[in-house]
């Protein structure tokens, strides 16, 4: 189970995911699980990324 979800993958949605990803080391981050997922929609190249903290 993951505290926060972020739907969007544009301007704000990234700066959000960069944000609580660089804050796993806050107190307020302690002891919660980050993931971030990541879809990218191309003709070519549909990559599905999976990071956990």
């Amino acid at each position: 189970m993951h505290d926060v979800l972020i739907i969007g993958g544009g301007a704000a949605g990234m700066s959000c995911a960069l944000v609580l990803g660089s804050a796993k080391e806050k107190p307020f981050a302690k002891d919660k699980q980050i993931a971030i997922i990541t879809h990218q929609k191309h003709r070519i190249y549909k990559p599905l990324c999976l990071i956990m903290f």
